[in-house]
């Protein structure tokens, strides 16, 4: 690897996944721990400041993607925020989960183990999306537990709530 010229699997797939979306972030190549990196800003909705971190083990064959909200929650909302994401990880998506660490900052996360099979830019496209749509459809729901008074329970009614009133507004679906 120190020649320059030989690059890493994971990290090919990386470049190309960032020239399909043209974007002009750095990877970050760890040489020794064979690991490759992307840490990029998002705007989330109407939130700017979130964090999108793509990390590629080449040993263990391992694509690891993370949003990472732009704000964290209150140390006394702990409690409601584990509360409300348990609730949230359990809906309709086996794929990924919200998570609350230590340090009272929120993130989704969705690891892959790819040993044996040949992943492509599709791949972390696919892990990027499952994760942008989740973070999208939950982050204002995350956000009045983790940021106001609400609670997880009353903040999960009016989420459902909403989402009944788009289902009853868009009319019924055809088969």
């Amino acid at each position: 690897m120190s020649s320059g010229s030989e690059k890493f699997r994971f990290q090919e797939i990386m470049e190309e996944f960032m020239r399909e979306r043209e974007w002009e972030d750095a990877l970050v190549i760890d040489e020794e721990k064979k690991e490759v990196a992307l840490n990029t800003g998002v705007s989330i909705g109407e939130y700017d400041g979130g964090r999108l971190i793509i990390e590629a083990d080449e040993e263990l064959e391992w694509f690891s993607v993370f949003f990472y909200l732009p704000f964290s929650c209150k140390q006394t909302k702990r409690t409601e925020m584990c509360l409300l994401l348990n609730d949230i990880n359990l809906r309709g998506n086996n794929f990924g989960c919200f998570q609350l660490l230590d340090d009272n900052r929120i993130r989704w996360v969705l690891r892959s183990d790819f040993e044996g099979s040949s992943p492509t830019s599709k791949s972390v496209h696919q892990m990027v999306g499952v994760g942008w749509n989740r973070t999208k459809i939950f982050i204002e729901v995350i956000s009045s537990v983790a940021l106001t008074k609400q609670t997880a329970v009353l903040a999960l009614e009016e989420f459902d709530a909403e989402e009944e009133e788009k289902k009853d507004s868009e009319g019924p679906s055809e088969l």
